[in-house]
Protein backbone atom coordinates (compact mmCIF):
# COMPACT_ATOMS: atom_id res chain seq x y z
CA UNK A 1 0.00 0.00 0.00
CA UNK A 2 2.78 1.84 0.88
CA UNK A 3 4.97 1.63 -2.17
CA UNK A 4 1.54 2.19 -4.22
CA UNK A 5 0.68 5.98 -2.50
CA UNK A 6 4.53 6.38 -3.15
CA UNK A 7 4.15 5.71 -6.78
CA UNK A 8 1.16 7.70 -6.99
CA UNK A 9 2.73 10.91 -5.26
CA UNK A 10 5.81 10.50 -7.62
CA UNK A 11 3.48 10.60 -10.60
CA UNK A 12 2.19 13.64 -9.97
CA UNK A 13 5.01 15.46 -8.74
CA UNK A 14 6.38 14.15 -12.42
CA UNK A 15 3.58 16.16 -13.81
CA UNK A 16 4.03 19.31 -11.98
CA UNK A 17 7.32 19.23 -13.03
CA UNK A 18 6.86 18.51 -16.74
CA UNK A 19 4.22 21.38 -16.29
CA UNK A 20 6.41 24.02 -14.80
CA UNK A 21 9.19 23.01 -17.38
CA UNK A 22 6.55 23.62 -20.32
CA UNK A 23 5.21 26.58 -18.74
CA UNK A 24 8.60 28.14 -18.24
CA UNK A 25 10.34 26.97 -21.31
CA UNK A 26 7.58 28.58 -23.60
CA UNK A 27 7.11 31.95 -21.88
CA UNK A 28 10.59 32.99 -23.56
CA UNK A 29 11.07 33.59 -27.17
CA UNK A 30 14.58 31.78 -27.90
CA UNK A 31 15.39 32.84 -31.35
CA UNK A 32 15.27 36.64 -29.59
CA UNK A 33 16.96 36.23 -26.11
CA UNK A 34 19.95 38.31 -25.23
CA UNK A 35 23.05 35.96 -25.95
CA UNK A 36 25.70 35.66 -22.97
CA UNK A 37 28.71 37.09 -22.71
CA UNK A 38 30.32 33.69 -24.13
CA UNK A 39 33.48 33.72 -26.38
CA UNK A 40 32.39 31.80 -29.84
CA UNK A 41 34.38 29.25 -31.49
CA UNK A 42 34.13 29.82 -35.17
CA UNK A 43 33.63 33.57 -35.11
CA UNK A 44 31.85 36.35 -32.72
CA UNK A 45 28.85 35.75 -32.19
CA UNK A 46 27.44 38.55 -34.24
CA UNK A 47 28.89 40.84 -37.05
CA UNK A 48 26.62 43.44 -35.79
CA UNK A 49 28.87 46.71 -35.74
CA UNK A 50 28.51 48.88 -32.21
CA UNK A 51 27.20 51.76 -33.95
CA UNK A 52 23.53 51.64 -35.41
CA UNK A 53 22.81 50.01 -38.91
CA UNK A 54 19.66 49.99 -40.58
CA UNK A 55 18.67 47.38 -42.86
CA UNK A 56 15.25 47.13 -44.68
CA UNK A 57 12.80 44.08 -43.86
CA UNK A 58 10.45 42.73 -46.66
CA UNK A 59 7.22 41.28 -45.92
CA UNK A 60 5.07 38.49 -47.41
CA UNK A 61 2.25 37.68 -45.50
CA UNK A 62 -1.00 36.35 -44.95
CA UNK A 63 -1.90 37.56 -41.85
CA UNK A 64 -5.48 39.33 -41.26
CA UNK A 65 -4.83 43.45 -41.38
CA UNK A 66 -6.28 45.18 -38.63
CA UNK A 67 -9.00 47.57 -38.46
CA UNK A 68 -6.80 50.32 -38.08
CA UNK A 69 -5.69 52.80 -40.37
CA UNK A 70 -2.18 51.33 -40.54
CA UNK A 71 -1.21 48.03 -42.15
CA UNK A 72 -0.62 46.51 -38.71
CA UNK A 73 -1.77 42.77 -38.49
CA UNK A 74 -3.24 40.12 -36.31
CA UNK A 75 -2.81 36.65 -35.41
CA UNK A 76 -5.81 35.68 -37.81
CA UNK A 77 -5.02 34.32 -41.00
CA UNK A 78 -6.42 35.43 -44.33
CA UNK A 79 -6.74 34.20 -48.00
CA UNK A 80 -5.11 37.62 -49.13
CA UNK A 81 -1.35 37.81 -49.74
CA UNK A 82 -0.20 41.21 -48.60
CA UNK A 83 3.68 42.49 -49.76
CA UNK A 84 5.20 45.09 -47.52
CA UNK A 85 8.55 46.07 -45.92
CA UNK A 86 9.41 47.97 -43.36
CA UNK A 87 12.81 49.44 -41.53
CA UNK A 88 14.52 48.26 -38.59
CA UNK A 89 17.97 49.75 -36.82
CA UNK A 90 19.65 47.81 -34.44
CA UNK A 91 23.76 47.59 -33.16
CA UNK A 92 25.93 44.94 -31.01
CA UNK A 93 26.60 45.98 -27.45
CA UNK A 94 30.06 45.41 -26.19
CA UNK A 95 28.58 41.90 -24.68
CA UNK A 96 27.38 40.93 -27.92
CA UNK A 97 23.88 41.61 -27.18
CA UNK A 98 21.70 42.92 -29.75
CA UNK A 99 20.18 46.32 -28.87
CA UNK A 100 16.96 47.48 -31.66
CA UNK A 101 16.55 51.43 -31.40
CA UNK A 102 13.95 52.10 -33.66
CA UNK A 103 11.51 49.67 -35.93
CA UNK A 104 8.64 51.56 -38.55
CA UNK A 105 5.88 50.73 -38.69
CA UNK A 106 4.69 47.75 -41.65
CA UNK A 107 3.55 49.13 -45.08
CA UNK A 108 2.16 47.36 -46.92
CA UNK A 109 2.99 48.44 -51.10
CA UNK A 110 1.74 46.83 -54.42
CA UNK A 111 3.28 43.75 -55.45
CA UNK A 112 4.93 45.80 -58.20
CA UNK A 113 6.80 48.15 -56.47
CA UNK A 114 7.81 45.12 -53.41
CA UNK A 115 10.09 43.85 -55.78
CA UNK A 116 11.53 46.70 -57.27
CA UNK A 117 12.14 47.85 -53.48
CA UNK A 118 14.02 44.62 -53.31
CA UNK A 119 15.93 45.07 -56.74
CA UNK A 120 16.79 48.16 -55.26
CA UNK A 121 18.48 46.45 -51.88
CA UNK A 122 20.06 43.32 -54.50
CA UNK A 123 21.72 46.60 -56.06
CA UNK A 124 22.93 48.47 -53.24
CA UNK A 125 24.62 45.29 -52.11
CA UNK A 126 25.66 43.90 -55.37
CA UNK A 127 24.44 40.91 -55.34
CA UNK A 128 21.95 38.63 -57.55
CA UNK A 129 21.10 36.43 -53.74
CA UNK A 130 18.22 36.44 -51.49
CA UNK A 131 16.88 35.05 -48.43
CA UNK A 132 13.48 33.69 -47.57
CA UNK A 133 12.83 33.16 -43.98
CA UNK A 134 10.41 30.99 -42.84
CA UNK A 135 9.70 31.89 -38.93
CA UNK A 136 8.55 29.41 -36.13
CA UNK A 137 5.79 29.51 -33.86
CA UNK A 138 5.00 32.14 -31.12
CA UNK A 139 5.81 34.99 -33.80
CA UNK A 140 4.31 37.93 -34.55
CA UNK A 141 5.22 40.19 -37.57
CA UNK A 142 7.05 42.40 -35.00
CA UNK A 143 9.45 39.76 -33.34
CA UNK A 144 9.83 37.51 -36.76
CA UNK A 145 10.55 41.16 -38.22
CA UNK A 146 13.71 41.82 -35.97
CA UNK A 147 14.93 38.22 -36.49
CA UNK A 148 14.58 39.31 -40.52
CA UNK A 149 16.54 42.47 -39.58
CA UNK A 150 19.41 40.58 -37.95
CA UNK A 151 19.28 37.83 -40.86
CA UNK A 152 20.30 40.60 -43.59
CA UNK A 153 22.42 42.68 -40.96
CA UNK A 154 24.51 39.73 -40.68
CA UNK A 155 24.26 38.07 -43.75
CA UNK A 156 24.58 41.21 -45.89
CA UNK A 157 22.05 40.24 -48.17
CA UNK A 158 18.50 41.53 -48.79
CA UNK A 159 15.82 39.20 -46.67
CA UNK A 160 11.86 38.24 -47.89
CA UNK A 161 10.42 37.33 -44.63
CA UNK A 162 6.98 34.48 -44.98
CA UNK A 163 5.35 36.33 -41.65
CA UNK A 164 2.66 33.16 -41.39
CA UNK A 165 -0.17 33.62 -38.84
CA UNK A 166 1.54 32.16 -36.05
CA UNK A 167 -0.21 33.27 -32.68
CA UNK A 168 1.91 35.04 -30.59
CA UNK A 169 1.08 32.86 -27.39
CA UNK A 170 3.31 30.51 -25.87
CA UNK A 171 0.63 27.87 -24.69
CA UNK A 172 -0.73 28.11 -28.86
CA UNK A 173 1.35 25.38 -29.97
CA UNK A 174 -1.06 23.13 -31.16
CA UNK A 175 -2.80 25.78 -32.91
CA UNK A 176 -0.10 27.17 -34.52
CA UNK A 177 0.72 23.45 -35.84
CA UNK A 178 -2.84 23.77 -37.58
CA UNK A 179 -1.93 26.86 -39.20
CA UNK A 180 1.24 26.09 -39.99
CA UNK A 181 -0.07 23.18 -42.38
CA UNK A 182 -2.31 25.48 -43.82
CA UNK A 183 0.04 28.37 -44.22
CA UNK A 184 2.53 25.66 -46.05
CA UNK A 185 0.12 25.67 -49.28
CA UNK A 186 0.64 29.81 -49.32
CA UNK A 187 4.00 29.02 -49.07
CA UNK A 188 4.28 26.94 -51.48
CA UNK A 189 3.06 29.69 -54.64
CA UNK A 190 5.28 31.97 -52.99
CA UNK A 191 8.44 29.68 -53.73
CA UNK A 192 7.25 29.25 -57.14
CA UNK A 193 6.86 32.59 -57.64
CA UNK A 194 10.32 33.99 -56.02
CA UNK A 195 11.75 30.79 -58.39
CA UNK A 196 10.69 32.54 -61.58
CA UNK A 197 11.48 35.77 -60.73
CA UNK A 198 15.35 35.29 -59.17
CA UNK A 199 16.05 31.88 -60.66
CA UNK A 200 16.08 29.25 -57.55
CA UNK A 201 19.90 29.52 -57.86
CA UNK A 202 19.90 32.84 -55.82
CA UNK A 203 17.34 31.69 -53.36
CA UNK A 204 18.61 30.93 -50.12
CA UNK A 205 15.89 28.80 -47.78
CA UNK A 206 16.16 29.65 -44.22
CA UNK A 207 13.53 28.19 -41.61
CA UNK A 208 13.67 27.98 -37.91
CA UNK A 209 12.08 25.50 -35.35
CA UNK A 210 8.32 24.35 -37.00
CA UNK A 211 9.15 27.05 -40.17
CA UNK A 212 11.59 23.93 -41.06
CA UNK A 213 7.97 21.32 -41.05
CA UNK A 214 6.40 24.19 -43.52
CA UNK A 215 9.66 24.18 -45.97
CA UNK A 216 9.33 19.96 -45.63
CA UNK A 217 5.17 20.35 -46.66
CA UNK A 218 6.07 22.98 -49.20
CA UNK A 219 8.59 21.17 -51.07
CA UNK A 220 6.15 18.07 -51.20
CA UNK A 221 3.58 19.85 -52.49
CA UNK A 222 5.34 21.65 -54.70
CA UNK A 223 6.63 18.06 -56.10
CA UNK A 224 3.02 16.77 -56.27
CA UNK A 225 1.34 19.37 -58.20
CA UNK A 226 3.97 18.15 -60.89
CA UNK A 227 5.11 22.35 -61.50
CA UNK A 228 7.91 22.08 -59.91
CA UNK A 229 11.46 23.07 -61.74
CA UNK A 230 14.58 21.02 -61.90
CA UNK A 231 16.62 23.94 -60.82
CA UNK A 232 17.77 23.77 -57.32
CA UNK A 233 18.07 26.43 -54.74
CA UNK A 234 21.35 27.72 -53.99
CA UNK A 235 21.15 26.62 -50.07
CA UNK A 236 18.78 25.16 -47.65
CA UNK A 237 19.48 26.14 -44.06
CA UNK A 238 17.18 24.25 -41.36
CA UNK A 239 17.79 25.99 -38.06
CA UNK A 240 16.68 24.16 -35.18
CA UNK A 241 14.24 22.04 -36.63
CA UNK A 242 10.89 20.98 -35.12
CA UNK A 243 10.16 17.68 -36.76
CA UNK A 244 10.19 14.29 -36.32
CA UNK A 245 14.05 13.34 -37.11
CA UNK A 246 12.98 9.99 -38.49
CA UNK A 247 10.10 11.55 -40.76
CA UNK A 248 12.44 14.10 -41.73
CA UNK A 249 14.19 11.28 -43.02
CA UNK A 250 11.28 9.97 -45.60
CA UNK A 251 11.80 14.38 -46.92
CA UNK A 252 15.67 13.89 -47.14
CA UNK A 253 15.73 12.98 -51.14
CA UNK A 254 13.42 15.76 -51.77
CA UNK A 255 15.38 18.28 -50.12
CA UNK A 256 18.64 16.84 -51.97
CA UNK A 257 17.08 17.21 -55.31
CA UNK A 258 15.74 20.54 -54.76
CA UNK A 259 19.32 21.92 -53.50
CA UNK A 260 23.04 22.51 -54.25
CA UNK A 261 23.47 22.50 -50.35
CA UNK A 262 21.25 21.22 -47.20
CA UNK A 263 22.44 22.03 -43.75
CA UNK A 264 20.85 21.35 -40.46
CA UNK A 265 21.80 23.22 -37.67
CA UNK A 266 21.22 21.25 -34.40
CA UNK A 267 22.03 21.63 -30.65
CA UNK A 268 23.03 18.99 -28.09
CA UNK A 269 21.08 21.14 -25.64
CA UNK A 270 18.20 22.58 -27.18
CA UNK A 271 15.95 22.54 -24.45
CA UNK A 272 12.27 23.60 -26.23
CA UNK A 273 13.11 20.70 -28.49
CA UNK A 274 13.06 18.27 -25.52
CA UNK A 275 9.75 19.47 -24.87
CA UNK A 276 8.33 19.49 -27.60
CA UNK A 277 10.08 15.79 -28.45
CA UNK A 278 7.81 15.06 -24.99
CA UNK A 279 4.97 16.02 -26.68
CA UNK A 280 5.20 14.48 -30.12
CA UNK A 281 6.75 11.25 -28.25
CA UNK A 282 9.80 11.35 -30.97
CA UNK A 283 13.38 12.80 -31.13
CA UNK A 284 13.24 16.62 -32.68
CA UNK A 285 16.14 16.23 -35.92
CA UNK A 286 17.40 19.30 -34.17
CA UNK A 287 18.16 17.55 -31.22
CA UNK A 288 21.51 16.08 -32.18
CA UNK A 289 19.72 12.42 -32.58
CA UNK A 290 18.82 12.26 -28.80
CA UNK A 291 19.85 15.72 -26.94
CA UNK A 292 21.13 15.05 -23.46
CA UNK A 293 22.19 11.70 -24.20
CA UNK A 294 24.43 11.34 -26.24
CA UNK A 295 26.55 13.75 -29.66
CA UNK A 296 25.57 11.64 -32.04
CA UNK A 297 24.88 13.33 -35.57
CA UNK A 298 21.79 11.88 -37.57
CA UNK A 299 23.77 10.17 -40.65
CA UNK A 300 21.72 11.55 -43.85
CA UNK A 301 22.69 11.35 -47.41
CA UNK A 302 23.83 14.16 -49.06
CA UNK A 303 22.89 16.68 -46.13
CA UNK A 304 25.55 18.23 -43.37
CA UNK A 305 24.40 18.00 -40.12
CA UNK A 306 26.07 20.71 -37.95
CA UNK A 307 26.41 20.68 -34.77
CA UNK A 308 26.03 23.98 -33.24
CA UNK A 309 25.90 23.99 -29.35
CA UNK A 310 29.29 25.51 -28.96
CA UNK A 311 27.80 28.51 -30.75
CA UNK A 312 24.90 29.52 -28.95
CA UNK A 313 24.95 31.15 -26.04
CA UNK A 314 21.06 31.49 -25.40
CA UNK A 315 19.86 29.84 -22.15
CA UNK A 316 17.41 27.64 -24.07
CA UNK A 317 19.57 26.40 -27.07
CA UNK A 318 16.74 27.31 -29.89
CA UNK A 319 18.58 29.94 -31.25
CA UNK A 320 19.33 30.86 -35.25
CA UNK A 321 23.30 30.39 -35.72
CA UNK A 322 23.54 33.76 -37.68
CA UNK A 323 27.57 33.78 -37.58
CA UNK A 324 27.50 29.82 -38.78
CA UNK A 325 25.02 30.27 -41.94
CA UNK A 326 27.43 33.40 -42.95
CA UNK A 327 30.21 30.89 -43.07
CA UNK A 328 28.11 28.41 -44.90
CA UNK A 329 27.57 31.33 -47.76
CA UNK A 330 30.78 32.00 -48.06
CA UNK A 331 33.17 30.10 -50.42
CA UNK A 332 35.92 30.64 -49.01
CA UNK A 333 34.91 29.61 -45.09
CA UNK A 334 33.53 26.73 -46.55
CA UNK A 335 36.07 24.49 -44.53
CA UNK A 336 35.62 26.40 -41.22
CA UNK A 337 32.12 24.91 -40.85
CA UNK A 338 32.10 21.52 -39.93
CA UNK A 339 30.36 18.63 -38.15
CA UNK A 340 31.71 18.53 -34.12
Amino acid sequence: MLSKKLAGTMKIVGSIACSFLLVSTLAATGVNADPLPVPMNSVAFTRLPETPVTVPVFYITNRQKSTGKSPQYTNDHSEEVSYGSREITMQSTKSQKIKYDNESKTVDVPADNFFEQVANTQKLRQTKKIVVYVHGYDMNIDVSSRVAARLSGELKLPVIMYSWPSRRNPLTYAVDENMAEWASFKLTEILQDLGKRYGKENIILVGHSMGCRMLCWSLQQAKASGVDVPEKFDHVFLCSPDIDAEVFKKYSDLFVKCSNDTRIFASYRDYRLLLSKMIHGGIRLGMMNGAFRHKEQPKIDGIETIDYTDDDPTFFGHAIPFNLLYLAIQPAAQPKVSNR
